[in-house]
């Protein structure tokens, strides 16, 4: 309930909120003590009567309501139950209680369950083949180019590696528009990536290549290979037996508390994350993304 970004909250008076009851007499008409909030509460037979003094500069009215509309739900909390444990007592209204019980929670998002990842990115390709795609350094692809060399990759992988769903192929590159190519290549040939940064320790680059089962690796030095025949597979979009439930990629943790242990995600799973993404948010073409992950 904060109204100002200045206030300097470590120069607060001593009691920051006061608590007053009262018996039998009149509540004053204000108080001089300076502090954020003070309750007043007189109570005489089995009525309560209160008021409440804020400091505006750090209080909307609405938030002070809130908390008057919370202390009086407390109150017939305790006569209500008055054994039960303070901090079981409730609160909240009805209202919040849905709210943050239920409106909160619902992340659920209707998706197109019999799309994948190639799938989508081949339908945004039909819509805008134009637009830019990848921006790296001097490089700019659109999305036509973009699909048409991705799709030469996924040949050469299929052709010279036999690469088929749920086949696993390690992505050892730095950061580069190739990076991209060869994840929708690997996608597109029906395999799942895993990556593995380059600048790891050759220990660790060992074992997740062993521990993943790798078909391959694409490096630089695979990525040669392929740039010196890439126009002898087809820029085409090809059918490939890929399913929703087929592995997508393959994320290794960390190893902090002993070897690194790999999740394997489907398509199914990152196109619901995408679908929920765009329904929250409304991305449009216009749109920047600067992405941490």
């Amino acid at each position: 309930g904060l109204l100002s970004d200045d206030i300097d909250v470590n120069s607060n008076p001593l009691y920051r909120v006061i608590f007053i009851l009262q018996n039998g007499v009149v509540i004053p008409s204000a108080c001089t003590l300076e502090s954020d909030i003070t309750l007043f509460v007189k109570g005489e037979d089995a009525e309560l009567e209160g008021r409440i003094e804020y400091n505006p500069d750090l209080y909307r009215e609405d938030t002070i309501q809130r908390i008057i509309d919370h202390y009086k739900i407390l109150l017939n909390s305790i006569l209500s139950n008055p054994k039960q444990t303070i901090g079981l007592l409730p609160i909240l209204t009805k209202a919040e209680e849905h709210k943050l019980l239920h409106d909160f929670n619902n992340t659920s998002v209707d998706y197109p369950s019999d799309k994948t990842m190639v799938d989508l990115f081949e339908d945004q390709v039909k819509k805008t083949p134009e637009n830019t795609a990848i921006v790296f350094e001097n490089v700019k692809l659109n999305y036509k180019e973009l699909n048409l060399i991705s799709n030469q990759l996924a040949d050469y992988l299929r052709k010279t590696y036999k690469i088929k769903p749920d086949d696993l192929v390690g992505l050892k590159l730095e950061r580069s528009e190739w990076m991209v190519i060869a994840i929708l290549g690997i996608l597109k040939s029906g395999g799942a990536y895993v990556p593995i940064a380059p600048d790891y320790p050759q220990e660790r680059i060992n074992y997740l290549i062993n521990d993943s089962g790798c078909k391959l690796i694409i490096d630089d030095g695979e990525l040669e290979k392929f740039k010196k025949i890439q126009n002898k597979f087809n820029q085409e979009n090809q059918s490939v037996e890929l399913k929703p439930d087929n592995l997508a990629y393959c994320i290794y943790t960390s190893g902090s508390t002993g070897n690194p242990k790999g999740c394997l995600l489907q398509h199914n799973g990152l196109v619901n994350r995408l679908t929920w993404m765009q329904k929250i948010y409304s991305l449009t073409g216009n749109d920047v993304i600067l992405q941490k992950t």
